[in-house]
């Protein structure tokens, strides 16, 4: 199954800083890391970039538009994911998921773009690596 989804990225005076979502223990252990970006599997009938649209929108309110969007789509080594890097201009808000109930997330941080890159999950390191090339363009 394939997934899409967005490296979030907001400019604070001290620099740009990247959201990393915490996950919940559990994926934390599994995943090696602490943190997470807005991401889902792709649903029947959506394209990746609907799925990273509707995902950014369910786990952290955000609603992305194609004016928001510095790079991608990148296609992560495995094939499995499809990464933008996107800017927001504040805080998620973190919801239950409007399926499930669940809340997929136990908070956020913004991070610099190695601090995510460093303790994100380990399956993400290759697409935290490429938007972390892509933001020293800006």
């Amino acid at each position: 199954m394939a997934g899409a989804g967005f490296v979030i990225y907001r400019y604070f005076p001290d620099g740009i800083k990247f959201l990393g979502l915490v996950g919940p223990e559990n994926q934390r252990i599994r995943c090696n890391g602490t943190f997470d970006i807005p991401k889902g599997t792709i649903d029947y009938g959506e394209s990746p970039f609907q799925t990273a649209v509707r995902e950014a929108e369910e786990e952290a309110g955000y609603r992305i538009s194609t004016n928001s969007i510095l790079a991608g789509p990148h296609l992560s080594r495995d094939g499995f994911l499809s990464i933008w890097l996107a800017q927001v201009f504040d805080d998620p808000i973190i919801v239950p998921n409007p399926e499930s109930g669940i809340i997929e997330h136990e908070g956020f941080s913004w991070l610099s773009p190695e601090e995510l890159l460093n303790d994100c999950y380990n399956y993400l390191e290759p697409c935290i690596e490429w938007a972390c090339g892509e933001i020293k363009n800006v």
